[in-house]
């Protein structure tokens, strides 16, 4: 929970790696959050993600028509495959053949393609997505396992908690209702089989492990500053230290509750270096209790 809002992480390594187990093929396609009132049946979809990818129509001569091939092919394999420049060319884009105007393999006038995208595409982290990645710069790990990372390489891979970075994600929700509880879910998707009928599974279902959060109100900070990880005993500890430490230096996760990190009453509301030399102080040096909320 947030003030006035949520916020959700994940981390997509067994989502994105692990088979199809009907096609036997790595399918992931995106996320989805969904969200609901307590009480109610119907969900609402607040935010997804969605891999830019195409399944590709190839015209057969001997059918005179257009036969979809099996499985979907992501943008950089697309562009690999059949980009004048390789690779690297993004000039070309599958979006720029259809139906009407398709794509011809040059040197090979019997290869005619078209594409059609899966789902939305909306794979733009910050600008088509709300949904955002917390390591951005991290690298694709080429290990399966965190265990199997060197230890030269870990601060580059891993965080703290021993998860590949590139696969951290995070969504922030603002607006919801104070004293309100909310039920909330993410799903997987995948892109299935080409024009595949209803029956086939595309999402996990959003009733299954969904969770329940109330959001806390907009004056969250109760009796001292300094409960930066919002625990409902109100200790001022080490973990408090961990979260805002984490938030300004590491993945710069938002904090549930920024008036209780604002220790040293900035009075533009804000949390920096000095709030946590202020914590810092009050836990190992002179021991000064943090002020009061206001």
């Amino acid at each position: 929970p947030l003030s006035e809002g949520i916020l959700i992480r994940w981390n997509g390594l067994a989502s994105e790696t692990t088979p199809d187990p009907f096609t036997r093929r790595l399918d992931f396609e995106g996320y989805n959050i969904y969200l609901r009132r307590l009480g109610e049946t119907s969900w609402q979809k607040i935010a997804g993600y969605d891999v830019e990818s195409y399944f590709k129509m190839a015209w057969d001569f001997d059918i005179a028509g257009w036969r979809p091939q099996p499985y979907a092919m992501s943008l950089a394999d697309l562009r690999c495959r059949y980009a004048p420049g390789g690779c690297k060319d993004s000039s070309w884009s599958p979006s720029n053949y259809s139906r009407s105007a398709p794509f011809v393999l040059p040197g090979a006038s019997d290869s005619v393609f078209y594409f059609v995208p899966v789902g939305c595409n909306a794979s733009r982290f910050g600008y088509e997505t709300a949904i955002d990645k917390i390591y951005p710069s991290a690298p694709k790990p080429r290990w399966s396992r965190p265990q199997d990372v060197p230890v030269d390489s870990i601060e580059f891979y891993l965080t703290a908690d021993n998860r590949f970075r590139y696969y951290e994600y995070q969504f922030v929700g603002h607006g919801l209702l104070t004293g309100e509880t909310y039920q909330v879910n993410l799903t997987a998707t995948d892109y299935g089989p080409a024009f595949s009928d209803a029956s086939y599974p595309l999402e996990t279902s959003p009733e299954a492990g969904f969770v329940t959060v109330t959001p806390l109100p907009a004056n969250c900070c109760i009796d001292l500053t300094g409960n930066i990880d919002c625990d409902l005993s109100r200790v001022i500890d080490i973990a408090d230290l961990t979260v805002l430490i984490d938030n300004l230096f590491i993945s710069f996760t938002p904090l549930c509750c920024p008036a209780a990190a604002n220790i040293d009453f900035d009075a533009e509301g804000g949390v920096d270096i000095s709030d946590l030399s202020r914590l810092i102080d009050y836990l190992f040096i002179n021991f000064t209790p943090p002020e009061a909320c206001r």
